[in-house]
């Protein structure tokens, strides 16, 4: 080996540079402390060691929070990569040593998990049956409902495999699958009648929707697109789940508009909105390693069939 190799890396703990990356990731010093089990103080001495043994500063006080310099941007761009390469050595090594029961761990909006994965959770369940003799060994599910920063750090802290979410998010840290597309329609009792509904004809009727301090990238994207075409909603029930929206519908107390993915009541009218031209990417995000897994392959394979 080179000795003046040796000597680099010597200076430089990798764990250095992953206390790094999870800083200027996760937003600032106390949310990796957090995610390391440490106490600020000691995740701010690591930093200082980096900067020390690199001999220039990576991070610079931006009002309570801290940002990478230009230095650090650079740096930045290298031990991305070089997380990922990590994530994939541990990832290969933990799947040649695992036993044969596999747990597929899947992260979703709430209602994408309600209407999207459950179903096809059932179906991998129903493709892996156990045999009568018991030799078979079934894979496990879990399925984690949370909204989009908690899925990215369940992601990283290797919790869940694939995460699922509505909404053109970039990221870096993570590879992206395009499964399929979203569309608002509009749900109630019979007052619908049989043809699309206007999103202007909306503004003669009470509607039920989520709360803005929610952070739903879909109804996020809603209330932008009424806002920026100038058209008036006149919601006067704001409630963070679909099922007591659907509720307050059935009770007669308005309309509501809902992700397309989450109609099919025998009981509700669902009419497509026929001048809100609105279509939103329900994207996978998949953890470093992941990709490989066969079960992981076929659960992204039955979402876009059942997006599509």
């Amino acid at each position: 080996m080179r000795k003046d190799l040796g000597d680099a890396l010597n200076a430089v703990d990798l764990n250095l540079l992953y206390t790094f990356f999870l800083v200027v990731e996760s937003g600032g010093v106390g949310r990796a402390a957090r995610l390391l089990g440490r106490t600020q103080p000691a995740v701010t001495a690591r930093l200082q060691q980096l900067e020390a043994a690199l001999g220039a500063p990576l991070l610079e006080r931006r009002g309570r929070g801290v940002v990478a310099t230009r230095l650090g941007r650079d740096v930045m761009d290298d031990v991305r990569a070089l997380v990922g390469h990590a994530r994939h050595v541990v990832d290969l090594a933990r799947d040649r040593t695992r036993t044969r029961r596999e747990t597929l761990r899947v992260g979703a909006l709430p209602m994408v998990g309600v209407h999207v994965v459950a179903p096809v959770l059932a179906v991998l369940g129903a493709e892996h049956p156990t045999r009568a003799d018991g030799t078979e060994l079934r894979p496990d599910f879990e399925l984690k409902p949370a909204l989009v920063d908690d899925l990215f750090e369940g992601l990283r802290s290797h919790e869940i495999d694939v995460a699922l979410s509505v909404g053109a998010l970039a990221t870096q840290a993570f590879t992206s699958e395009l499964l399929g597309h979203v569309c608002p329609v509009v749900i109630g009792l019979g007052e619908l009648g049989d043809g699309p509904v206007t999103a202007r004809a909306l503004a003669s009727h009470d509607l039920a929707s989520y709360p803005a301090s929610v952070g739903d990238p879909f109804y996020l994207a809603v209330e932008d697109y009424f806002r920026e075409h100038d058209l008036v909603r006149r919601v006067r029930y704001r409630v963070p789940h679909i099922q007591t929206m659907k509720a307050l519908v059935r009770a007669g107390a308005g309309l509501a508009v809902v992700p397309d993915y989450t109609g099919g009541d025998a009981d509700l009218v669902s009419r497509e909105i026929a001048d809100l031209d609105l279509r939103l990417p329900l994207i996978a995000w998949v953890r470093a390693g992941a990709r490989r897994s066969a079960l992981v392959k076929r659960f992204l394979e039955l979402v876009r069939a059942r997006a599509g």
